[in-house]
């Protein structure tokens, strides 16, 4: 198997109310790889650590401990100072098109500073860029001399992946991307991001709580739940027959159109996630996050941490499929 472009092991980062407190593990040794080209999604419900584990790889956040390799180079503790020449192989999309512009700049001024700071363009060439950059996005030529107050929001947004591919990234960190925006625009910015993708063989770790605008981009799944990977594996298998207890209820708890769908689903949350508000009580530290919430929870569960274990070509953090557990009923719903 060939090198992941991105390989994270091990990862921790921790955050503390005050200098005597005792840390908050907000992300507790997550690994994941993203291979050349490929799109991961990276899911969970709001304060799963999602957004931190994007932050770490940015180096926005400090890690506490773990390791994190992009194109085979350790930048697990680079300082920003020195994360400089990564920018042309790292960039980011966030979740906020509105705040992810300058108001006092221009859309050329803003696409044209990476190029001229990396010096690849010159002044000349590089309005030649953006303008290809703008197109590309679909966006008109003459959007270089408007300022982000002319645009919505989603035109703001294909503003912001212009910005991310104008180095031609090896990744690309997606933070919510689309949470902002309506389902026509979701819909046309992850056609925009699937097809540069593909044209250009940027990879993308894609973060984000919504499941059906993962499994519309996503070839693999992270499944991350209190800081820790509850399940990995491709989009279909995860999403279709998901092995882990949160993943079904996480599944469960996607709201659908039809209404006697919903009514299953509804009934399907409530039998995967029964005592849901309760995460964190009873549980010892080294034991798993979601124990206090899952039906098919055993003493174990609550004392100790469940191995990482291979099953049908996925891996599954949980006790229930360890190898001298049953798997539980219904776990391939």
């Amino acid at each position: 198997m060939s090198t992941p472009l991105l390989d994270v092991k091990d990862l921790g980062v921790e955050y503390r109310s005050g200098w005597r407190s005792t840390p908050n593990r907000a992300v507790d040794d997550v690994s994941l790889t993203v291979g050349r080209g490929e799109i991961v999604g990276l899911v969970g419900e709001s304060g799963s650590g999602k957004s931190t584990v994007g932050r770490a790889i940015l180096g926005l956040t400090a890690p506490a401990r773990g390791t994190i390799h992009l194109g085979g180079q350790d930048i697990t503790h680079r300082r920003a100072a020195e994360r400089g020449d990564l920018s042309t192989g790292l960039q980011a999309v966030f979740q906020d098109p509105y705040a992810s512009l300058n108001p006092a700049r221009t859309i050329g001024r803003t696409l044209s500073e990476p190029l001229e700071v990396h010096g690849r363009f010159g002044a000349a060439d590089a309005r030649t860029r953006i303008e290809e950059l703008l197109a590309r996005v679909g966006l008109p030529a003459d959007a270089i001399d408007r300022y982000p107050s002319a645009f919505s929001g989603g035109q703001r947004q294909r503003i912001a992946i212009a910005r991310a591919i104008s180095t031609d990234p090896a990744l690309v960190i997606c933070d919510e991307p689309t949470s902002a925006l309506d389902v026509v625009t979701q819909a046309r910015m992850l056609d925009l991001m699937t097809g540069l993708s593909r044209e250009r063989g940027t990879a993308m770790l894609f973060i984000a709580h919504n499941l059906a605008v993962v499994a519309a981009i996503a070839q693999r799944v992270v499944v991350l739940y209190r800081g820790r990977v509850m399940e990995t594996g491709t989009t279909r298998d995860v999403l279709c027959r998901p092995l882990h207890p949160y993943t079904r209820a996480l599944i469960a708890s996607s709201p659908v159109a039809d209404p006697l769908r919903q009514r299953k689903r509804r009934a399907a949350r409530k039998r995967a996630d029964p005592v849901a508000g309760r995460e964190g009580t009873g549980t010892a530290p080294q034991g798993c996050p979601f124990a206090p919430r899952c039906p098919h929870a055993v003493p174990t569960c609550r004392i100790r941490r469940p191995a990482v274990t291979l099953v049908d070509g996925r891996t599954v953090a949980c006790h229930l499929f360890t190898a001298d557990s049953p798997e539980p009923e219904g776990a391939t719903a």
